[in-house]
């Protein structure tokens, strides 16, 4: 809600075990270093989405019980 007139805050572990050996707690912790001007982002944008894609694909081969390419444009 950027909109609103309004402060949210919310309190964070960035040191709990979060099952992925650590990778999304090291993601996390230097988010909120991002967002407090103290780092820059360890991870551009295009891996991020890239993820995402891997994730949509995969699940989307599970369910049809085929390969799928790895393609932005299928």
């Amino acid at each position: 809600m950027h909109h609103e007139a309004r402060v949210e805050t919310h309190q964070l572990d960035a040191n709990a075990y979060d099952g992925h050996g650590g990778g999304d707690t090291k993601l996390l912790l230097n988010f909120t270093r991002v967002l407090h001007g103290l780092e820059e982002s360890a991870t551009p944008l295009e891996d991020g989405l890239l993820s995402a894609l891997l994730c949509l694909k995969a699940n989307e081969s599970a369910n049809t019980n085929t390969f799928r390419t790895i393609d932005w444009n299928k």
